[in-house]
């Protein structure tokens, strides 16, 4: 490794490790071999932010900034390609559902995905009742769950459905969002 100052350290579900390096570097280590990703020299938002998918031949990843890149080939291979997204920043949230759309949080607040090159915002009558998307996970499944400033919702595939639990208040304000290795979803809420 050329940078002793790791940013992050991110574990794929193929066992592959990203190293994120404060210089800007983006290293991984496949299989006890440390490999050179993504130059040294990124701006802090470039930085790593999460694993957003990974399997065999491709790996998408994203930046603090929103910026996802991915990694299609063998392992071994450099080759990578980066996609902006124009309406993300530091508290965007990348997941993959089960289509292979890549959903994200939006900087002001909303839902947009990223679907054959091309990013595109969600419509506002999408089903949900609050207007400030506050979260956003896949469960283990690729189903898109996604907490507002009044619900917990779910993706069914055309659109969000309220899964706010029954047995407490009716309006919730969801603040994170979190799937247990069991698939079991936990909800933090504002008190």
């Amino acid at each position: 490794l050329s940078s002793i100052t790791i940013q992050r350290l991110r574990v794929d579900p193929q066992g592959t490790l990203w190293i994120s390096a404060v210089e800007g570097g983006l290293m991984s280590c496949r299989n006890g071999r440390f490999r050179f990703e993504l130059p040294s020299g990124l701006p802090p938002a470039g930085w790593l932010s999460s694993v957003v998918a990974a399997s065999e031949q491709e790996a998408w990843l994203a930046s603090v900034g929103g910026t996802l890149w991915r990694w299609r080939g063998a392992a071994g291979t450099n080759r990578w390609a980066s996609f902006e997204a124009p309406d993300a920043n530091y508290r965007s949230t990348f997941c993959q559902d089960s289509q292979g759309r890549i959903w994200y949080r939006t900087q002001d607040g909303w839902l947009g995905w990223f679907e054959g090159a091309q990013f595109v915002r969600a419509p506002t009558n999408c089903g949900l009742s609050g207007l400030q998307v506050n979260q956003l996970a896949c469960d283990p499944g690729g189903r898109v769950w996604v907490g507002t400033e009044r619900e917990l919702a779910a993706w069914d595939g055309g659109h969000f459905v309220n899964q706010t639990p029954t047995n407490g208040e009716s309006v919730i304000t969801v603040q994170h969002l979190a799937f247990a290795g069991d698939g079991s979803l936990w909800v933090r809420t504002q008190t």
